[in-house]
């Protein structure tokens, strides 16, 4: 199919003189590839000027066509004269052997060709001269002009036809549900219905729409009740039959392509392959009524925010068509920890842009703290009864049976943030640094690092903000470290389900402590990051004998 392209030319000419103001100016054209379209050079200012040269640069794809290029009235009985030169510029020349002056108006037309190849760039008006009834030669100056090259649509692609869209892979087909796009591979079975889509023309644009779901595509592969994302056709890597690649534009606007290995995904990858070359056949009448109602269908922007402790610490947002109801709150905001109150006046009927406002009153399983001096301090398990300790060596692993180290500053936890991302404390290092993740390893450092928080169960997971499923938890099982496991289950696995109770009152301060040395073989001895010792070592231990445990310093 041959491609076609509209060119924009818009040129402004200027001459400016040391005695006049004439001037020349270029009309802007408009002209398809392979044809011709004219250039028309108007001449204001004239008042002594008799002869007049200047030479023409085109953009590459732009070239002079076959043809005489024709005189306007302002030329007043002139000659001209036209040579190229050695790079390829043509020089212009008009003159009057007579000493006829120029006219103001139309003076020169000159056919051009715009070619296949031709893109946007820039031509020029160089060398400008011109001279008076009294034989005086005035240089003028040089012009530059901007040629635009736009790409419409492909040809044949039609508001009423629908079409298939199939690459070596597999055809282009909606999923079972009806939500986004699937793979032939996948979906053999399809009817023929979902493998129907209609390309739809919108203001200069294409668009890709369901007539089953009487929906249109949006960039992250999704369909939805509104003019969707724009898709661009390119044809320049055919391969037989498979014409075209397919692309749009994502939110942050990047360049994504359609791709077909083994299920349909919109993404970075653009290299020329059976995936992401497509045959685009016309297979059935459509009528597009239904679907350009819903394209010229304008929307607005709902905006969610919910505030908690006077600070916003949540938003959302949602389109919506002019006219229909408010949204509900979206579920992204809700969980069963938190009560959210609006505030503020919100109409039942969307007509404009509007922000929801809301104020989040937390339900959950332990008191925020905003700074060390008043903080509330917890004991913390996973898997149901493995503690959370800061130990000494990493990564950490939970304890089944911590006895009095829940005691120690180790085992002490609080909690900053708000309801959607907390941030964990240990009593040992204080408010200088939170839980966070390192490498594989969920381990304390400096810094401010703050975990989304999902309520699971009687107790809550912590998952790396920014993904879907990355959470902590004891991995491998019963007495593993606690590291990460990115997957659906570990937003609701009890190896990832962290609960928390009053933390024990920690032991007396050092004056308290025993001076008795104590023998390695009648009693468990632990430092205080709560790790079993086989020896002695200088400095403060917890010695744990028949059932009780103290602090001892060792000399």
């Amino acid at each position: 199919m041959k491609k076609r392209i509209y060119t924009t030319l818009v040129a402004l000419l200027a001459i400016v003189c040391s005695a006049t103001a004439q001037s020349l100016t270029v009309q802007g054209i408009e002209a398809k590839a392979g044809e011709q379209a004219t250039l028309t050079v108007n001449l204001s200012g004239a008042t002594s000027m008799t002869a007049l040269q200047f030479n023409l640069a085109l953009p590459d794809g732009v070239t002079i066509a076959q043809g005489t290029p024709t005189l306007g009235t302002a030329a007043n009985g002139h000659t001209l004269a036209v040579e190229t030169l050695d790079n390829g510029d043509r020089l212009f020349v008009l003159y009057s052997m007579d000493l006829n002056t120029f006219r103001n108006g139309q003076l020169l037309s000159i056919p051009v060709t715009i070619g296949s190849n031709a893109k946007s760039g820039e031509g020029s008006l160089t060398t400008v001269r011109f001279a008076t009834t009294e034989a005086v030669s005035n240089a003028g100056t040089d012009a530059k002009f901007n040629i635009t090259v736009q790409e419409p649509a492909p040809e044949g692609f039609s508001n009423s036809k629908l079409y298939t869209l199939t690459c070596k892979r597999g055809a282009l087909v909606m999923n079972a549900d009806g939500t986004g796009l699937a793979a032939g591979q996948t979906r053999t079975d399809a009817p023929e219905a979902d493998k129907r889509f209609a390309i739809i023309t919108y203001n200069d644009a294409q668009y890709l729409y369901s007539p089953v779901q009487k929906q249109y595509l949006l960039s992250d592969g999704s369909f939805a009740s509104r003019l969707g994302s724009p898709v661009t056709f390119d044809d320049t890597h055919p391969d037989g039959d498979y014409t075209y690649m397919l692309s749009m534009q994502n939110a942050n606007g990047e360049t994504i392509t359609f791709n077909n290995n083994g299920k349909i995904v919109i993404n970075d990858w653009n290299t020329p392959d059976d995936g992401n070359r497509w045959k685009i056949e016309p297979v059935a009448d459509f009528d597009p009524a239904e679907a350009l109602t819903l394209a010229a269908k304008q929307t607005c922007t709902v905006t969610y925010e919910v505030k908690f402790d006077g600070q916003v610490v949540a938003t959302a947002t949602k389109e919506v068509t002019i006219g229909d109801a408010l949204p509900a709150t979206p579920a992204s905001l809700t969980n069963s920890y938190m009560t959210l109150t609006k505030y503020g006046t919100h109409p039942s009927k969307v007509t404009q842009d509007v922000t929801v406002q809301y104020t989040a009153i937390w339900n959950g399983p332990f008191q925020f703290s905003k700074n060390l001096a008043s903080a509330k301090w917890y004991n913390m398990t996973i898997r149901g009864n493995y503690y959370v300790g800061k130990q000494e060596s990493e990564p950490y692993y939970p304890k089944a049976d911590a006895g009095d180290l829940l005691k120690t500053e180790a085992y002490h936890w609080a909690f900053g943030g708000n309801p959607y991302h907390v941030k964990l404390y240990n009593r040992s290092t204080g408010f200088t640094e939170t839980l966070a993740k390192d490498g594989d390893n969920a381990v304390m450092r400096a810094g401010d690092y703050a975990w989304d928080l999902l309520p699971n169960a009687d107790g809550f997971v912590l998952r790396e903000t920014g993904t879907s499923y990355n959470c902590i938890n004891q991995f491998g099982g019963n007495s593993g470290p606690l590291k990460f496991w990115d997957s659906a289950g570990s937003t609701t696995d009890d190896g990832s389900t962290f609960r928390v109770e009053e933390a024990q009152p920690l032991y007396d301060a050092i004056e308290t402590l025993s001076s008795k040395q104590p023998a390695v073989d009648d009693a468990n001895l632990y430092n205080l990051s709560g790790q079993r010792i086989n020896r002695l070592q200088r400095g403060v231990i917890i010695r744990r004998h028949n059932g009780k445990s103290e602090k001892v310093l060792v000399k």
